[in-house]
């Protein structure tokens, strides 16, 4: 039981201290040469596998909560039907998607140019838990992180998920990144 408090303790250091360096990231220095990858902010497979065992604790302090991972859905439109679907996503497949993406670079401001192709209904994945308080699990779902793919199909963009009243995005480029999702991911 001990090495369990000890693994967990351990776990949740490291997501302060990635949480604290996204932070330090987002904060400091001019925006136009801040720089950070994938792997930096979206939630890892390995993280995500964590979560569906264990409830993580993101933050500190009294009445803070722990977090378990309740799903993941991509939202896409099926060009043979031109309808919008929502499917539940796998491990497996979120892992392939993961590896593609994981070592791109992104960028804080973007272009306006950049801006206009995320205006209009996106493709996007997102991440909902489910909070842990006192030992009880509420049945309710919280959307936790949000992926959206730009217009063009060629990039993405992530937020931050540090506070969802006032989201603060980090831009990727990826050429075909869409096509790929879709491909990947739909089943």
């Amino acid at each position: 039981m001990r090495e369990i408090w000890q693994f967990l303790a351990v776990l949740f250091a490291g997501v302060i201290v990635a949480l604290l360096a996204v932070l330090w990231m987002v904060k400091g220095g001019d925006d136009r040469e801040k720089r950070m990858y994938t792997y930096q902010v979206l939630l890892s497979p390995d993280t995500i596998q964590t979560m569906s065992n264990r409830a993580i604790r993101l933050d500190k302090g009294e009445g803070s909560s722990s977090y378990l991972i309740d799903s993941i859905h991509f939202t896409f439109l099926n060009s043979d039907t031109k309808k919008w679907e929502e499917r539940l996503v796998d491990m497996d497949p979120y892992s392939k998607f993961f590896e593609e993406i994981e070592a791109d670079r992104g960028y804080l401001k973007p272009s306006d140019e950049t801006m206009r192709s995320y205006q209009g209904s996106l493709s996007k994945l997102a991440f909902f838990v489910k909070q842990r308080s006192a030992g009880e699990i509420k049945n309710d779902v919280d959307l936790f992180q949000t992926l959206e793919f730009n217009s063009t199909g060629n990039g993405y963009r992530i937020d931050l998920h540090l506070d969802q009243s006032n989201r603060e995005w980090v831009y990727f480029n990826h050429s075909g990144i869409l096509p790929f999702a879709v491909e990947v991911l739909k089943k």
